[in-house]
């Protein structure tokens, strides 16, 4: 049986040992350009003898300020080739050779024009993400003390299976408290509603029961941090259609591929009065929940808080599978400028520094990481909103390149465009766009002889890992096909032409945001 000490003393003791990089954080804030000019030397010392250095005429012991000019932003296609050398077996490519340097991993993300991209990770890119978050813990639950007294519930998504490269490195993810290594990452285990067991659950169906079992048992819960709104939403829904059964599991444990689920009866019976919508009763003392509330996770926010009356709600900062951009200090999301090095490029071209912003300007985020990545393009476009300190806070409007992402899907205009030459490569038309809201869907609109099945264009749709994982949870529904009459392509060019286009300057596009197609072209339904 759980010690109901143990959460809050792990709690206290882990946000103890973030306040130490808390107060560098803060520090940092007054002057980001010498924080991103030592942060830049670091990165630089640190991966001297690479070769992609060496190719860019970057000598050794050449500052941050001077290398970059030797360094154009890449889009991540074009280093590919490069990161392409490190899966089958190099090392010293784009990274030193040290063991703080070497890459030991990849994480899978969506790209632009294939459908994975993987992505090097090394301790040093590790330890300079478990900066980033400990800034934040320090400053959240220091700003919301009573979280302290409770458990939290850190998004525990089901298990991806590891694969490795031709050369053995391994890529997948790893638990989220894995990055902050040693004793905060004991302290995190000990402090979790849902352990970290859950996430090895490869069966969808064995994982949902234990999520809900454990969220269910934590009468303490006080923190909920997921990234999409929509996750936590489908827990809630689920956590209603299967509440008596889950109550029944709850009185009685079981074991699941493995992992005990410990029975707890007394919890089981005081629940048994309350109703599954009760959110407040279930979880009396949950104070907030941080998810993703900017772009299109706007709706979703909003629609998830007003199911939790009382509970205020954190806008996480901008964290993608390459590094951490920002994060949340009080209402702002300040530019994390201990963590890599951060530069906006804007529409006339020029890439400015942290400090050579101001508030209004728009940008493609570049960054550069410790686990060697050169000025890379996120392909995320931020605004700055002010400053703390002197160091900008960012918020994100949403994707560089045309991509449709819902719910952390990520589809892009070219990987669908693949997709579908693929599928039906002598279409007239063809058109994939969402439709529907709970939830949402992707529809393809085909004018042809030949148009592929639904589970056709649902599979190969899957290949972008990040639609696999959102159609597994049921954040997205299945792919739909609908053939239509002559009349797409004209339909394609009067939206276009509504939307401000000149004729002589529309393209084609495989895919699009809007969601009223139906009403837009001449459908026949088979």
């Amino acid at each position: 049986m759980l010690n109901p000490l143990l959460p809050p003393l792990a709690t206290a003791a882990w946000v103890t040992a973030a306040l130490p990089e808390r107060r560098r954080a803060l520090a940092a804030l007054a002057d980001p350009r010498r924080a991103q000019s030592q942060l830049g030397d670091e990165i630089l010392r640190l991966h001297a003898e690479s070769e992609y250095l060496r190719a860019h005429g970057v000598r050794p012991g050449e500052g941050w300020e001077r290398a970059r000019d030797s360094l154009p932003p890449r889009r991540y296609d074009e280093l590919a080739p490069w990161i392409d050398r490190i899966a089958a077996g190099e090392q010293g490519v784009l990274t030193g050779r040290c063991a703080a340097a070497r890459i030991d991993r990849f994480e899978p993300s969506s790209g632009s024009t294939a459908a994975k991209k993987l992505i090097p990770s090394n301790p040093a890119g590790r330890a300079a993400l478990a900066r980033g978050v400990s800034a934040w813990i320090g400053s959240l639950y220091l700003r919301h003390p009573r979280l302290i007294g409770g458990r939290a519930y850190w998004s525990i998504s089901p298990a991806i299976p590891t694969t490795r490269t031709a050369g053995g490195l391994p890529v997948g993810f790893q638990e989220d408290s894995a990055y902050l290594g040693g004793l905060s990452a004991w302290l995190v285990d000990q402090a979790q509603a849902a352990p970290g067991a859950v996430s090895r659950l490869q069966d969808l169906a064995a994982w949902r029961q234990a999520t809900l079992h454990f969220l269910l048992a934590a009468g303490d819960l006080r923190l909920i941090s997921v990234w999409s709104p929509s996750f936590l939403s489908l827990i809630l829904d689920r956590l209603r259609l299967e509440w008596e059964p889950a109550l029944r599991l709850l009185h009685d444990g079981a074991v699941v591929e493995g992992l005990r689920l410990p029975a707890s009866p007394r919890r089981a019976r005081a629940l048994g009065a309350v109703a599954p919508d009760a959110v407040e009763r279930i979880w009396p003392k949950l104070g907030l929940v941080s998810c993703w509330a900017d772009g299109e996770a706007a709706p979703g926010a909003r629609a998830l808080m007003a199911r939790l009356p009382g509970v205020a709600l954190q806008p996480k900062g901008l964290l993608a599978t390459e590094g951490l951009v920002s994060w949340p200090l009080g209402d702002q999301h300040v530019a994390a400028s201990r963590v890599c090095v951060i530069e906006l490029l804007g529409a006339d071209g020029r890439v400015s520094a942290l400090h050579e912003l101001s508030e209004g300007d728009e940008g493609a985020v570049v960054i550069t990481t410790a686990a060697g990545l050169w000025r890379v393009r996120l392909g995320d476009r931020v605004v700055v909103t002010g400053r703390v300190g002197q160091t900008p806070t960012l918020r994100f409007l949403g994707r560089e390149d045309k991509v449709v992402d819902l719910r952390g899907e990520k589809l892009s205009d070219a990987f669908v465009a693949g997709v579908l030459a693929r599928l039906c490569p002598d279409a007239a038309f063809r058109l994939l766009a969402p439709e529907g809201d709970d939830p949402p869907r992707y529809t393809l609109f085909i004018e042809g002889a030949y148009a592929p099945s639904p589970g056709e264009l649902d599979a190969a749709l899957a290949e972008n890992p990040h639609y696999g994982w959102c159609r597994r949870l049921g954040q997205l529904g299945p792919a739909e096909v609908v053939r239509i009459g002559p009349g797409g392509p004209e339909a394609w060019v009067h939206e276009a032409q509504a939307r401000g286009q000149r004729l002589g300057d529309i393209k084609p596009a495989a895919l699009s945001a809007l969601k009223d197609w139906r009403a837009r072209l001449n459908l026949r339904q088979n």
